[in-house]
């Protein structure tokens, strides 16, 4: 009786660790596209490549679960990344793990 019960709590640690390293590369994915984007000679689109370039390194055959949306304005970027992570048990209660990250950013500007 105790060892299906060590089964789950050993899957759902699993579960939660893969979920936090997920989450990092998300978050790290939507800081460094806003991040080239804002510089002074970057674009939104060179911003999404690396964001989008992070998520495929991070999340393998997972990224495309996970959606970047960028604006921008005159004087900052805005990076989304919203999607979700499958479960390790996809016929449980819970089939995917929600994942979310955003990131604004100042444009780099001269100011004489």
């Amino acid at each position: 009786m105790v060892f299906p019960l060590l089964i789950l709590a050993g899957v759902g640690v699993i579960q939660f660790a893969l979920w936090m390293h997920a989450e990092g590369v998300v978050t790290a994915a939507v800081q460094d596209g806003a991040r080239v984007a804002s510089s002074d000679t970057g674009s939104l689109a060179d911003g999404h490549g690396v964001a989008s370039a992070l998520l495929r390194d991070g999340l393998g055959p997972t990224a495309p679960l996970v959606n970047v949306v960028s604006t921008e304005d005159a004087t900052a970027v805005r990076f989304e990344a919203a999607g979700n992570l499958p479960a390790i048990f996809p016929w449980g209660p819970v089939t995917t793990v929600p994942l979310h990250a955003t990131a604004l950013m100042a444009r780099d500007r001269f100011i004489p």
